[in-house]
């Protein structure tokens, strides 16, 4: 990719697909214990290389042991580029996308969070390079039965 040159992808929409949130046990005292973790994604190529359809779950209590709520969610980001765009879908990475995503990931948390009778949870920042790591070594992980 020409470094001069803009990459010339775009964002089209960003569509929150499924959410489920369930309020467990009230919380106890102390801080507000979570573990954001990526649980799927998905990069489809249409309309002969001109769109990717970048699907991206996400798992807000995973793995914490009688957490105070069930928190999950999937969004869609739809990208566009032209023909004569700079940067290729293959030089678009993961990182990217999540990183678009995230933002509004962190609004979902804060806004499902604040209607219920728990501290509201506020995201630190999030090292997308990581959580896509974490994904990849668990994606691969035989399953236990």
């Amino acid at each position: 990719m020409d470094q001069t040159k803009q990459p010339g992808i775009s964002i089209a929409r960003i569509n929150l697909l499924d959410c489920e949130c369930h309020l467990g046990d009230p919380p106890q005292e102390g801080a507000l214990s979570f573990n954001l973790t990526l649980k799927h994604l998905e990069r489809s190529i249409a309309e002969g290389d001109k769109v990717l359809n970048f699907v991206a779950s996400f798992d807000l209590m995973s793995g914490i042991k009688n957490p105070v709520c069930q928190l999950t969610c999937t969004y869609l980001a739809v990208y566009t580029r032209p023909e004569s765009a700079n940067m290729n879908w293959a030089e678009f990475s993961n990182a990217m996308a999540l990183t678009h995503l995230i933002p509004f990931l962190r609004e979902f948390i804060v806004d499902m969070m604040s209607r219920m009778p728990i501290p509201v949870l506020i995201l630190p920042p999030i090292n997308v390079h990581a959580m896509i790591e974490q994904y990849t070594a668990q994606s691969r992980a035989p399953a236990i039965a």
